[in-house]
């Protein structure tokens, strides 16, 4: 049977969009216009050629993590023809969110583009955002890259220790050969700057690539172990100097040691201070691997003559054989101070050597045997006789 729906005026009503699913015309309706017209609904809508509603006004219900949305027709400013299926997380209202600035996402050179309502891609958070320095100088991009300019080093480390660097500490750092430091001197707060020329090459400057075995004092003392007792050993009480201690009776040697980082290297340490008593000594000493047994080089106060001695000690309180080299006139700690240097050859042969001035180097004992095998080493101060012997050192360093 075929049936033709007329409007009012005699027309045929063309019926678009019945070409397919399944049709049903209500034709005997009675419209507001005065004449019988076709319903024309949404008449088939399949998921996957299997769901099918059958009836002409149907209900669509959000489920459980599901809403629905509806997009706009060609032409159409309100929601009308495409209905959009959304999944979400939990429930409740759907919430599109970028991440918290707070937290370094992840890093990019630049933000990638996007043709939807909204996208990650077009939103890169890449942590660091500003750095300011005296309210003034501002980094605004993302990635910013700091470098050390002359005579500056850049020290990286992890201050809040979770393997991450956080921290760039802005150093002083030697331009060529030789030590490290700068002639830059910092004075007080707003008094300026003043260059002293030489001072870079200084032999007590932090030498450009130090040693990790070297210690210079600085607020802390990685010669943590001790020989003999101490009344007094800090850092405290001379800034960036250590200072020992003892009121002894007899012979004997007291003072901090640690571990080396080999059996043979050489040891060089400044003795910035010597009490100035008969026989009071202080200076380098290594021990075996116990440790039990010493052997020390250090210069003896005296009044009139330096005396550089070479000791082994069979503990810090029995000293066995020295050898003794007395130099006239008094160079070391009669004059001021000196530096001192001991090379370690072998378990039967170390040179020692001292300075006036840390550059040119006078050998006081050459291939002298230490009756031990170099594990440990440090800085001792000794005296030979019931007095209370003191010293002040600058710094200690290793070299292989």
């Amino acid at each position: 049977m075929k049936i033709t729906n007329f409007e009012p005026e005699g027309f045929p009503i063309v019926l678009g969009g019945w070409s397919s699913g399944v049709v049903s015309l209500n034709s005997n309706a009675h419209m507001a216009d005065g004449g019988f017209s076709a319903l024309n609904f949404v008449q088939g809508i399949t998921a996957e050629g299997s769901n099918m509603l059958a009836r002409p006004i149907s209900n669509f219900a959000a489920g459980s993590n599901i809403w629905l949305t509806l997009d706009a027709g060609p032409g159409n400013s309100i929601p009308s023809n495409t209905l959009r299926i959304h999944g979400q997380a939990g429930g409740g209202a759907a919430v599109i969110s970028a991440g918290s600035n707070a937290t370094r996402v992840r890093e990019v050179s630049t933000a990638g583009a996007s043709t939807t309502l909204w996208s990650p891609f077009d939103h890169a958070h890449d942590g660091i955002g500003t750095i300011t320095s005296s309210s003034s100088n501002t980094m605004q991009r993302g990635t910013w890259n700091i470098r050390p300019g002359a005579g500056i080093a850049l020290a990286l480390t992890d201050s809040d220790g979770d393997g991450e660097f956080d921290t760039t500490t802005i150093v002083a750092a030697g331009a060529g050969s030789g030590s490290g430091g700068s002639d830059l001197v910092q004075t007080y707060s707003g008094g300026g700057s003043v260059y002293v020329p030489g001072l870079r090459g200084s032999p007590d400057a932090i030498q450009a690539s130090p040693n990790a075995a070297d210690e210079e004092f600085n607020g802390a003392n990685s010669f943590s172990s001790t020989v003999g007792s101490l009344d007094t050993n800090n850092v405290s009480d001379f800034a960036s100097y250590l200072h020992l201690k003892k009121t002894t009776s007899g012979t004997r040697i007291d003072g901090v040691y640690k571990a080396s980082p080999a059996a043979t290297g050489t040891i060089t340490c400044k003795v910035s201070s010597i009490f100035s008593a008969a026989n009071h000594a202080a200076g380098i000493v290594i021990g075996d691997s116990t440790p039990t047994a010493w052997a020390t080089f250090m210069p003896i106060y005296v009044t009139v003559n330096a005396v550089y001695n070479a000791s082994k000690w069979t503990n810090s309180t029995t000293r066995g054989t020295f050898t003794d080299v007395t130099l006239n006139p008094v160079y070391g700690p009669a004059a001021g101070w000196v530096y001192l240097r001991v090379i370690v050859n072998s378990a039967t042969s170390i040179h020692c050597d001292y300075s006036r001035d840390g550059f040119l180097w006078t050998r006081t004992h050459s291939a002298y045997n230490p009756g031990l095998t170099m594990a440990n080493y440090g800085v001792v101060v000794s005296a030979f006789g019931a007095v209370a012997i003191e010293g002040v050192f600058d710094w200690v360093r290793w070299s292989p």
